[in-house]
């Protein structure tokens, strides 16, 4: 039998979502969790890998298990043994067919970032210090937006090749913080923060539309902006 969960974390002092030697990761304090109360090892599988210091308002996961569960007090007893940082926000049976990753259609980020230093919430906003013109920020978007190879906005490559389609792109403030969103079918290992180092590079003068457009066509990582910290990037929502 296949379950679904939605998982909350912050990913501040993890060394992101995926397994990996010798460090300690979101998904590996989840299947260690879940393995002490199934009593038998227990693999997860995730919509997406978040990189280390990146947060999750939902993450989505399938794992199977053949047993009987009550699920409210299966999920009372994973949250009881999970640190503080890391949530179950629900579980539930789920087809057999449904797979984390491959099922998803959408994925949505958030990045939130302030003019003014943010102090007591520094690991959830990034402070960038220099003044924001919201239209010339926003004038850029459409570059962006559509089905685009973003081979130079990645770390690396998973699958054939760099292609994504992004379905939208919008900036909100509220009091001192900036709210980037994004929203996409896939995203490449690093491309949202890319993204935004770009985009912060193209608001300060640095670079022009013309200079968008040749580091897309360009499929070069060492042509588009640097990434921003991970601090204040957060996956929000996941559509299936």
């Amino acid at each position: 039998m296949r379950y679904k969960m939605e998982i909350r974390y912050n990913g501040t002092f993890y060394s992101g979502w995926q397994v990996q030697p010798d460090e300690i990761t979101v998904q590996g304090e989840i299947e260690e969790a879940l393995s002490i109360v199934l009593k038998e090892k227990i693999r997860i599988v995730g919509s997406g890998r978040t990189d280390s210091g990146v947060h999750a308002r939902k993450q989505v996961a399938h794992f199977d298990f053949n047993g009987k569960l009550d699920l409210k007090k299966f999920e009372y007893s994973l949250n009881g043994i999970l640190p503080q940082d890391i949530a179950i926000v629900s579980i539930r049976r789920t087809d057999n067919d449904f797979h984390a990753r491959f099922s998803a259609k959408r994925r949505i980020y958030k990045y939130f970032f302030s003019t003014v230093k943010p102090a007591i919430l520094n690991n959830f906003i990034y402070h960038w210090p220099y003044k924001m013109n919201l239209r010339h920020f926003t004038s850029v978007f459409p570059l962006f937006e559509g089905e685009r190879d973003y081979s130079s906005f990645a770390k690396k490559i998973e699958g054939k090749n760099g292609i994504c389609k992004i379905y939208r792109m919008n900036i909100s403030k509220k009091y001192d913080v900036f709210v980037f969103e994004i929203e996409g079918n896939r995203f490449l290992h690093g491309m949202v923060r890319t993204i935004l180092g770009t985009l912060f590079l193209y608001e300060r003068g640095k670079l022009s539309n013309d200079d968008i457009s040749r580091i897309f066509n360009g499929k070069n990582r060492q042509l588009a902006g640097p990434s921003v910290p991970a601090s204040g990037l957060v996956l929000w929502d996941v559509k299936y």
